[in-house]
């Protein structure tokens, strides 16, 4: 170690990096090179060279925004290394995985690549270090790792749940309530009306007509607007009593009519 002048010590000595480096002013990362000689009466010759790397003890900070992604999102790592030293490359590294290389401290990850990185798949939490490499001489030397950084990352598939829903009014009947029966009930309708003029004659049949067009037309009014009434069939029958014949009774003729 060439200083202004060579220190005596005893031929085993221990130093701490500190101390070389204040005997070969430098600061660390640092190579210090180191010769020997003793005196006896002269001085001998001096030893040959030997480097000892002094490596920082100043350990990188790692942040990592967002902390919580999907997997086609993308995160930013950023290993800030200190200013006084002489930063080769970063390297990034997952504690279940991979390093990754890169000469800049700055990185631009996806969430599928993190997860290929740390042998995972989504949801998952990868925790990560970084740590900065000094280049000295033609060698590169490794700082001390930073403290464990965490990226959270989601699926990018949802579920979707569809219910169905059944709203009902107080009062009022299903809205659902299928058409074919009222066009059944109105078929029922006209094949009662048919028997009825078939069992009761010409006269008391036009008037059931009549009063069936009045009584079908108010009914259609009802029907478009919603009705608590039952859409049943109201069937009409002709009861005739056990008379004389028509013409025995002069051409008088009646009908009962009973409405179910």
């Amino acid at each position: 170690m060439r200083t202004k002048r060579g220190k005596v010590f005893p031929c085993l000595k221990t130093l701490t990096g500190t101390e070389l480096l204040e005997m070969s002013h430098q600061s660390s990362p640092a190579e210090v090179k180191v010769t020997c000689f003793y005196l006896h009466a002269t001085q001998s010759p001096e030893s040959n060279i030997s480097s000892i790397i002094i490596r920082t003890s100043l350990p990188p900070t790692l942040t990592v925004n967002p902390p919580v992604i999907s997997e086609t999102d993308s995160v930013t790592l950023h290993c800030q290394t200190p200013s006084s030293v002489p930063v080769s490359q970063c390297h990034f590294y997952t504690l279940s995985g991979e390093t990754v290389k890169d000469v800049s401290c700055l990185k631009t990850l996806t969430g599928t690549e993190l997860l290929e990185m740390s042998h995972q798949s989504s949801p998952a939490e990868v925790e990560m270090t970084c740590f900065y490499t000094v280049k000295l001489g033609e060698s590169h030397y490794l700082s001390p790792h930073s403290d464990t950084s965490s990226v959270t990352i989601h699926s990018d598939t949802s579920s979707v749940t569809i219910h169905s829903l059944s709203v009902s009014t107080p009062g009022t009947k299903d809205s659902s309530y299928p058409a074919t029966s009222q066009k059944t009930a109105s078929a029922t309708w006209i094949l009662n009306f048919i028997v009825v003029v078939a069992g009761c004659g010409v006269t008391v049949a036009v008037i059931l007509l009549v009063s069936a067009i009045l009584w079908n037309k108010k009914r259609t009014g009802e029907r478009r607007e919603p009705q608590n009434e039952n859409l049943d069939a109201y069937p009409l029958y002709c009861s005739i009593s056990e008379e004389p014949a028509a013409s025995e009774l002069k051409g008088v003729m009646y009908s009962t009519v009973q409405t179910h």
